[in-house]
């Protein structure tokens, strides 16, 4: 929750918005002069996430509807839906 310090970071957004701000960009979509340095600080972000066994790390366990307090406690792991979208934003580098 971006406005509630009570809540931790968690790196699969910033992964996601990294992957899909640079495929906007390629693909004329968004406009480079707008998106480029919204792109960079989610790609940063996310590089400082990445272990040195290659996982993104804070990645958070399935986030439910529910009480804030739910949200806030859980647990992190390797899960698919932080794992696939930083494989994606990587293959983007070697494009």
């Amino acid at each position: 929750v971006v406005n509630d310090t009570a809540t931790y970071l968690e790196s699969t957004l910033a992964t996601m918005a990294a992957y899909a701000l640079r495929e906007g960009i390629a693909g004329g979509v968004l406009e480079a002069s707008r998106h480029a340095a919204m792109e960079q600080k989610a790609r940063t972000a996310m590089y400082t996430q990445i272990a040195a066994d290659g996982r993104l790390q804070l990645v958070s366990d399935a986030t439910p509807v529910g009480a804030r307090a739910v949200y806030a406690t859980r647990p992190f792991g390797t899960f698919p839906w932080g794992q696939g979208p930083l494989l994606l934003a990587l293959c983007q580098e070697v494009e």
